[in-house]
């Protein structure tokens, strides 16, 4: 799959993340929750997120360079301290 993921549904205190990774093919387009995300030549990509209270659904989707898209929705929960 190009799309992976290290966690699942984590449960965060800060209001803001820093959603980070990479990619292997930097011409393809990758959008978080329909907003574009900018990718360096390596492939790399960084996005500041800010949370919303309780459950956050964030939809990746990858369209590759060639036409195929992917997308998958990651849960992340934010609880305020």
């Amino acid at each position: 799959s190009p799309l992976s993921f290290t966690s699942a549904a984590p449960i965060i205190n800060e209001d803001i993340i820093n959603i980070k990774g990479t990619i292997n093919n930097y011409r393809d387009k990758l959008l978080i929750n329909n907003e574009e995300v900018f990718i360096a030549k390596d492939g790399k990509f960084e996005k500041e997120y800010r949370l919303a209270p309780g459950v956050n659904n964030i939809e990746f989707r990858l369209k590759r360079f060639l036409g195929k898209e992917t997308s998958e929705v990651r849960r992340v929960i934010y609880q305020s301290q």
